[in-house]
């Protein structure tokens, strides 16, 4: 939906609310609006949040997956879908590793190997993560699978 609405383009990491430009807002606060449905709190189950995190996350999460921006920076220049040259190889969102304020990474960015990248991403499904892909499919597969990386840095091909 945002991506139709947006000339094909991806959701920022944080960027500027429509409502209110001088305000950055994440990309989850975007959909959710754009969803209809409420900002998840502190132990809601929900679109944004797994299930399962309670298995990993030291406390009750509103936020467990990243949106996959690998290869630039998290607050300009996103991809656009019609660009993507590898769709069915290419993940959106991949579940994450907690920050300490209960959410989880909200993108993963920059140098897949360096500070943004797949350090933060995190498998809690019996060892095993998940990423939405670009044609709409999930890959389930170990963090230290040899795909992972490719899967990252195909949003920029």
């Amino acid at each position: 939906m945002f991506s139709q609405e947006h000339n094909g383009q991806l959701p920022l990491s944080m960027q500027a609310d429509p409502t209110n430009p001088e305000i950055k807002v994440s990309w989850q606060i975007l959909m959710m609006r754009q969803l209809e449905v409420p900002f998840a709190k502190h132990g809601d189950t929900g679109v944004f949040i797994c299930p399962s995190h309670r298995h990993t996350y030291p406390m009750e999460a509103y936020r467990t997956y990243a949106i996959n921006l690998t290869g630039g920076s998290p607050i300009s220049n996103a991809p656009r879908l019609m660009t993507l040259s590898d769709p069915s190889t290419t993940a959106i969102l991949a579940e994450t590793k907690h920050e300490a304020n209960g959410a989880g990474y909200v993108s993963l960015s920059g140098n897949v190997n360096g500070w943004g990248g797949k350090h933060r991403l995190e498998a809690r499904h019996d060892e095993m993560m998940s990423m939405f892909m670009a044609d709409g499919h999930v890959e389930s597969m170990a963090v230290d699978d040899e795909r992972v990386e490719e899967y990252l840095v195909n949003i920029r091909k």
